[in-house]
């Protein structure tokens, strides 16, 4: 054997252990969200069967009311699970039911599939989206943006889309406005002097906020949105551009 050969077939083993190597981290991290799914979907349904009777409206009621006791059991400061992530639990819990009793197989999404489902109400609507997107094979960020075309306006020409446009400009203007990173400069020896109540208040102030704040990445889709409708707007103004006037007067006798 020479040493073409011993090179050859060193190329040949290290493409072998890349390809088990690429196979193995898949089915690793495939399996492990398999796991994950599995005990959300099981945390989800304890707490629907448990907190909530077993009722779907409830779970997805947005009275802050809805169960005292469920309210309770986010307050502890023990619990492992962020009280917004537990929600999201119960909701995709309630909405397995929802799809069980309409008999339609979910078997095809996963689980974050099934969390940008809850977004949308329990009706045909859902139903028409779950379909499309299983006969389809869409992504993740495929449904997502198509949920969110759905929960726009269904106006979306003069007028009506010139307001709405405005309504986000001036929402956008005001928080921009009211936000100053700088007055969440702490003080260590402050801290260390507050009640441990005020602390875990504090704590979960500071979690609610860390959330909120992670969620501005929808401000990313909102600047790539923007971007298609501006190059789809300077496009017609050039086509309309390219276009003979329209002569004023009365049109000719023929």
């Amino acid at each position: 054997m020479n040493d073409m050969d011993l090179e050859i077939q060193s190329d040949d083993q290290l493409q072998t252990e890349n390809v088990s190597i690429e196979y193995a981290v898949k089915f690793i991290n495939e399996k492990s969200r398999e796991i994950l799914y599995v005990g959300y979907i099981e945390i989800g349904n304890f707490i629907l069967k448990n907190f909530f009777d077993d009722d779907i409206e409830l779970a997805f009621s947005r009275d802050p009311k809805k169960k005292e006791s469920f309210n309770k059991l986010c307050q502890r400061k023990d619990l492992e699970v962020h009280p917004n992530r537990l929600a999201i639990m119960v909701k995709v819990a309630s909405q397995e039911r929802f799809f069980d009793n309409a008999k339609i197989d979910t078997k095809a999404l996963t689980y974050t599939h099934k969390t940008f489902l809850v977004k949308l109400d329990n009706d045909d609507k859902k139903i028409k989206m779950l379909k499309k997107c299983i006969d389809k094979e869409w992504s993740t960020r495929k449904l997502e943006k198509e949920i969110e075309k759905l929960k726009l306006p269904k106006t979306m020409h003069g007028e009506s889309f010139l307001r709405t446009t405005q309504k986000y400009i001036t929402t956008l203007d005001n928080t921009l406005k009211s936000i100053n990173p700088e007055s969440l400069d702490f003080d260590e020896q402050k801290l260390s002097k507050m009640s441990l109540s005020k602390l875990r208040n504090l704590e979960t102030r500071i979690e609610t906020l860390k959330t909120k704040s992670e969620e501005i990445s929808k401000l990313k889709e909102l600047s790539e949105k923007s971007n298609e409708i501006l190059e789809e707007i300077k496009k017609i103004i050039e086509e309309k551009k390219a276009m003979p006037s329209p002569k004023k007067g009365r049109p000719p006798k023929s």
